[in-house]
Order: structure tokens, then C-alpha cells, then sequence
């Protein structure tokens, strides 16, 4: 299971498969994104990591918990830049990028159908690893 930064969006893989660090949106997205999150909440990532599964396989209350990246969250990400056949989510809380979901014909041998963001895994006892200490001084979590 994964999480954003404040926990209100937990998303579970029944069959994680290894973790990817690119090729699920641009390298220029990705840096304008992990800027934005700097400069939001004063935490630095060095990329994200990425699971990737079949939306069947993925397990969340994305309705309550997630919504559409908003641009006026992230001021210097135009929607031109956004891939047209992915669809990008955040969650509703802290505004942390939760997901993508392919928006094509998966039988064209797609690699994914929807990959999560895993930079922050919940384990089996229910607390979050990898969550920068920063963030929890500063009550965002």
C-alpha cells in the first residue's frame, strides 16, 4: 500500500510489481512537479517511483480521496504538458500526485494500465515509511 503525504489517499497493489522511476510522465513534468512539492512543502524528492499494475489489480477510494492534477495547485505546470492519454490524480488533502490511468486501448501491449506513485509505502503495521521527517515537524502529516 502507498500513500501521499498526509495519508488521506492509501492505494493498494494486489501484485506490486518492481518499482520504475521513468517512462510514466516527462522528465519535464516530473521536474516541475518535485519543484512544486519543494516549494509547497519544504520537502525535496529526487524522482518519483512508480508501480504499475492493471486498474483491476489497484485497491482505493479514489471518488472520496483523489482528484484531477489542477493546474492552479501547480502554477507552473500547463495542461499542454499533461500526456493526452494519461490522466493524472492528486489527493484531495495535501495535493501530494497519487496516481495515472492510461486513458487507451490496453490491448495495443500498453506497459500499464495505471501506475501509482510510491514514494511512501504504508507496511503491514499501518505506519508510513519514508516520509521525510520534515513533514511530520511541520504538521503536514
Amino acid at each position: 500500500t502507498y500513500q501521499c503525504l498526509c495519508g488521506a489517499s492509501c492505494i493498494g497493489l494486489q501484485y506490486p510489481k518492481p518499482l520504475i522511476t521513468s517512462g510514466i510522465i516527462s522528465n519535464n513534468l516530473e521536474k516541475k512537479l518535485i519543484q512544486s512539492i519543494l516549494e509547497i512543502y519544504g520537502i525535496q524528492l529526487e524522482r518519483f517511483n512508480w508501480s504499475i499494475s492493471t486498474k483491476s489489480q489497484i485497491s482505493g477510494d479514489f471518488d472520496c480521496s483523489t482528484r484531477f492534477l489542477a493546474e492552479e495547485l501547480y502554477p507552473g505546470i500547463q495542461s499542454n504538458e499533461l500526456d493526452t492519454n494519461k490522466i493524472l490524480f492528486r489527493c484531495k488533502g495535501c495535493g501530494f500526485p497519487t496516481h495515472a490511468i492510461l486513458q487507451t486501448d490496453t490491448s495495443k501491449n500498453q506497459q500499464f494500465e495505471a501506475a501509482v506513485i510510491a514514494n511512501f509505502v504504508v507496511d503491514k503495521s499501518g505506519r508510513t515509511r519514508n516520509i521525510p521527517s520534515f513533514a511530520l515537524l511541520q504538521g503536514l502529516i
